[in-house]
């Protein structure tokens, strides 16, 4: 078996200097790649390290098809229809 490290979201924002809200949010999102277990999260180390390498998540190819798609269909678009489709 490979010997796999979980983090925890408090290990994974102090690695980051960041807030365990601003890792909370990520996990919910998906942006970071976490696991579940129970009422509580954990976070392999290795999607850790793709999150900082940049590789995008899901969420960030379904978003680039979004503008991919809304750019095709030309003209100027109000800013706020844009962002209501993108879901920011």
């Amino acid at each position: 078996m490979i010997d796999q490290r979980l983090l925890t979201p408090e290990q994974v924002a102090d690695r980051l200097q960041i807030s365990r809200v601003t890792v909370m949010d990520y996990l919910r999102k998906g942006r970071l790649k976490g696991h579940r277990v129970g009422k509580l999260w954990r976070i392999k180390e290795e999607d850790l390290e793709a999150f900082l390498e940049g590789e995008p998540t899901e969420e960030d190819l379904a978003d680039a098809k979004a503008l991919d798609e809304a750019l095709a269909e030309g003209g100027p678009r109000p800013y706020e229809e844009v962002r209501r489709e993108l879901g920011l």
